[in-house]
Order: C-alpha cells, then structure tokens, then sequence
C-alpha cells in the first residue's frame, strides 16, 4: 500500500527522494532512527533535552540529545492530516521507531488531568484514513488502529516503573481519534458505547500511517482535560491541575523517552 501512495507521485512527475524535503522541509538524511511527533509541543516542554532547530516554518524539525541518546522531534501542527503527511515522508527516510507525543482528554471520572496515559488502539473517527487504502470510497470509520506490539509492550512496562517510583497515576486507554473538538460532545454518548476512555485527533492515523511505512511507533498522552468531570477544554480548569500537568510532562515524560529509545 505504501509503494501505491508511492507511485502517485511518480505517476505526477515527483521522485521518491524530494518527498521528504518537500513535506519536512529538510533531507531525508537529516532524519535520525528515532523520531518524535508532537502535534503542538516543542523540545523545550521537556526536560533535559537539547535541541538545534534544522527547519523551521509550519512544521518544524530539531535535531536533539536526550542525555546520550539523539533521536529527531517534528511538530507537525494539529489533527490526523497533518501528522499523517509527516509520517508518510518519514517512510523515505532512515526512520526506524516513532513516538507520539501528545494531550488527550479523558472519558472517565477517574481519570485526572496531568494522568499518564498509553492507547492499546485509536478508532477511526477521522476523514484522514480513508486515503490510506486504495479504495477511498470504502468507510473505514469506526476501525481499530493500534501502536506497534512489542514496541508497546515495552512502553506500558518502562511507563509503569517509572509511574510507580515517581507516584504519578497512568492508564491503559481505549482512545478515539476524532476530527473536530467543538463537534464531539453531541456525539461522546455513541464514542462511550463503543467502550472508549479517551480522546484525541491524531494517533489512528498515526499508528495506520506508520503501518503502512513499516515503523513500529506508539503513543504516550498527558491527560489535558476531563469532560465526565466537568472540566473539558471549554470548561473552567484551575491554575493547580494545569501546573501539575505541566510537571508532569516536562519531568517525567523525558525519563520514558529515554528508556524505551
């Protein structure tokens, strides 16, 4: 499937080696073997990283050290298009593992913002996936998606160390990749039936985008916000919970970063 979307821009005239400076803005051997997406967050919102800036624009790529360990971080921008594009670039690069990195909200009363939280799978409730097969006019709403297995595995028992020893809670989640914030609560009734406990717009494309590349990726989520507690993003949340929040990801999130590199 991959050679597919591959050879449609051969068919239009665009070789393989201009598609990751054209949709990264760098060359593909400016690309390490680990890299981190991030829709939104910047290599500053973490601990201990350091970081060049090697393109900067609507996407931006950084060259970074994480102690002794080196890896690139790209943020794309918000949504599953964005962060699908980048991650069909990376499939000409030397890319070998992808990490997602990103808020969700959560859909369930015991989970609170500033919470941990690793996606077992992501339903389709985007537009972007349907373009990830060859048959566009197939409805793949509705469809599972899910982080590389063993690179998972790996993630759920380095996070659950670290969680342990620094008392911060984390969850195995049931995540819903939608496309539209404003829209979601008319319709949080059907996304609860189908069993999900959390929110978010990127990770089912992303873990079918990078399938599809051959890159075992996963996902690591700070819980944002809580709309069974009657705190979503359109909520009043105190100055505390995002402080905590805020902790949590620049501290902790860099340590479980590091061991699953």
């Amino acid at each position: 499937m991959y050679n597919f979307l591959i050879n449609g821009h051969l068919n239009y005239g665009t070789s393989r080696e201009l598609l990751c400076k054209t949709s990264l803005g760098c060359d593909s051997t400016s690309i390490r073997e680990t890299v981190i997406v991030a829709p939104w967050w910047e290599p500053d919102r973490l601990a201990n990283i350091e970081s060049t800036l090697i393109k900067d624009g609507c996407i931006k790529v950084w060259d970074c050290t994480l102690f002794d360990k080196k890896f690139t971080f790209i943020k794309t921008g918000m949504g599953a298009s964005m962060c699908t594009d980048a991650i069909l670039a990376l499939g000409t690069t030397n890319c070998k593992k992808l990490i997602f990195l990103g808020s969700s909200g959560a859909l369930n009363s015991n989970m609170n913002i500033g919470d941990i939280a690793i996606p077992l799978f992501s339903i389709c409730g985007d537009g972007v996936c349907r373009y990830l097969q060859k048959d566009i006019t197939k409805d793949c709403f509705g469809e599972k998606y899910y982080p590389d297995d063993e690179f998972n595995n790996t993630l759920i028992d380095k996070t659950k160390k670290l969680c342990s020893d620094e008392n911060v809670t984390y969850h195995l989640v049931n995540n819903f990749s939608i496309d539209t914030i404003f829209a979601e609560f008319a319709h949080l009734e059907h996304i609860l039936n189908l069993g999900c406990n959390s929110i978010e717009m990127e990770t089912a494309a992303v873990f079918k985008a990078s399938s599809l590349c051959n890159i075992p990726a996963v996902a690591i989520f700070s819980i944002s916000d809580n709309t069974l507690q009657k705190k979503s993003l359109f909520n009043e949340i105190n100055e505390e919970e995002h402080l905590y929040r805020k902790k949590i990801r620049k501290e902790l999130i860099p340590k479980i970063i590091y061991e699953i590199i």
